[in-house]
């Protein structure tokens, strides 16, 4: 009577996952190949351990072929049915392929007042973006922002303004240029794969008698793989 058999460490895992076989039955101190299967052929996934004395077996067996379905083990040159174990299933499953992910603390940008009459700087800051790249494989982003123009409660526009940016990062990461921030889009950070928090300082500059009441805008980040 045949009485080889095999038991998985787990059910199944990502391509070039270790699963532990143990196998009771073996002739004691005899050649084991434990080797993946495909149905009834055999698949890239292969390794050899020798029968204790007591006829059990012990090995972690790398699975790196996608087309297993299943590991047995055998003493000799090739599985036969009097000296192998039967198939205990096992399933190759896909790897994540991660994600390029955005998140912000706060969505709402509030600027400082100006006096009546000079005109000057309104300074304020973006509210701080967490870029966070797992993909499989690397590759780049490119985080860029749009600034809509400015409008008062009765739509009006706030002429002569002018807002500017200086952006900054932390990280595997670079932060794109200090310069107009606008409709036409500007660069805020190029990076790659890891977590990196991405900042701006945001800065409006009103002409002098600038109408007075609160002015607003739409920021718009978008993050895109390169």
């Amino acid at each position: 009577m045949n009485l080889r058999r095999v038991t998985l460490g787990a059910a199944g895992g990502t391509p070039g996952a270790r699963v532990r076989v143990t196998g009771v039955g073996f002739t004691p101190g005899a050649a084991v190949t434990v080797e993946g299967r495909a149905a009834a052929a055999p698949t890239a996934d292969r390794a050899q351990v020798t029968a204790d004395a007591r006829g059990a077996v012990a090995v972690e067996l790398p699975v790196t072929d996608r087309a297993t379905t299943g590991v047995l083990a055998y003493e000799g040159p090739a599985w036969s049915p009097p000296r192998g174990s039967a198939p205990a299933p096992y399933a190759v499953s896909a790897p994540d392929p991660g994600a390029l992910t955005l998140t912000q603390a706060g969505a709402a940008v509030t600027l400082g007042a100006v006096a009546y009459g000079g005109g000057g700087a309104a300074p304020g800051r973006i509210g701080t973006v967490t870029v966070k790249d797992t993909r499989i494989g690397g590759g780049r982003w490119k985080l860029t922002a749009t600034l809509t123009g400015f409008t008062g409660r009765d739509a009006a526009g706030a002429a002569g303004a002018l807002a500017s940016w200086t952006p900054s990062c932390r990280g595997g990461c670079t932060p794109g240029p200090a310069g107009p921030a606008g409709p036409e889009g500007a660069v805020l950070a190029t990076g790659g794969a890891g977590t990196v928090t991405v900042d701006a300082a945001l800065s409006l500059t009103l002409p002098p008698y600038t109408p007075p009441g609160a002015y607003r805008a739409v920021l718009t980040l978008t993050l895109r793989p390169l």
